[in-house]
């Protein structure tokens, strides 16, 4: 009768410690699961820019390839430069070097990003090899050889240029409501960095990343590396 008492107790004491070993278990793989395993990437919501930009990594500018969605037709508009002065700004038979330097335009519509038009600043006919164009009657001092953003300014001069002179060269608007058309209330990021005064203000300036993001939502600032050479 002992041995069978004896028995029972060591089962239900072996029981106790198989019960608390499984929760040990369960806990510690709960804690594996919370914070330990490797979780999936978190994509930015569609039509809501680059990944890089919800990751904060900085995405690498190809020259002659596209940065955002096609809208706007190349070149100036009939509002822009077509060979006279604007603005300040003349336009040069061959592109100049005495002041050359780069800066980026991210242009975003309610979360979208748009592609800033290749041809901006080069009267026509342009020549046009891999989606970059080498070739023009003129260029002004403010001028897009491709689609990724990136203004060159490429002056006999050095001086400072804004980007209202930028976009009077395109012949589009520019205000608090209102860039290239596209119609909201304006956000404006310098370097990542929100920035509250006139759009139009700002000067170009090496490697300064300038971002207008119109309407809602706002997305998080892109963040590019310019690429070699540039």
């Amino acid at each position: 009768m002992k041995n069978n008492r004896k028995s029972l107790r060591d089962l239900v004491s072996g029981s106790r410690y198989s019960i608390i070993g499984v929760v040990c278990c369960l806990a510690v793989a709960a804690v594996w699961f919370a914070f330990v395993q490797p979780r999936p990437a978190v994509a930015p919501a569609s039509g809501a820019g680059p990944a890089g930009a919800a990751s904060g990594r900085p995405i690498t500018l190809v020259q002659a390839t596209v940065v955002g969605h096609t809208r706007f037709p190349n070149g100036d508009t009939p509002r822009g430069g077509q060979g006279q002065p604007v603005d300040g700004i003349q336009a040069s038979a061959s592109e100049q070097i005495v002041y050359h330097i780069h800066a980026h335009l991210s242009l975003f519509d309610h979360g979208r990003q748009v592609a800033l038009p290749r041809g901006i600043g080069i009267v026509p006919p342009r020549v046009v090899q891999n989606g970059f164009v080498v070739g023009g009657q003129a260029f002004y001092w403010l001028h897009t050889h491709d689609a990724t953003g990136i203004i060159h300014i490429e002056s006999p001069v050095r001086k400072l240029y804004t980007l209202a002179q930028f976009f009077a060269v395109w012949g589009e608007p520019l205000t608090r409501r209102d860039v290239a058309g596209m119609n909201g209330a304006v956000t404006v990021f310098l370097n990542g960095r929100p920035y509250r005064g006139n759009p139009g203000a700002i000067t170009l300036v090496a490697h300064r990343e300038i971002t207008l993001e119109v309407g809602q939502p706002v997305v998080p600032p892109p963040v590019y590396t310019f690429p070699p050479g540039l």
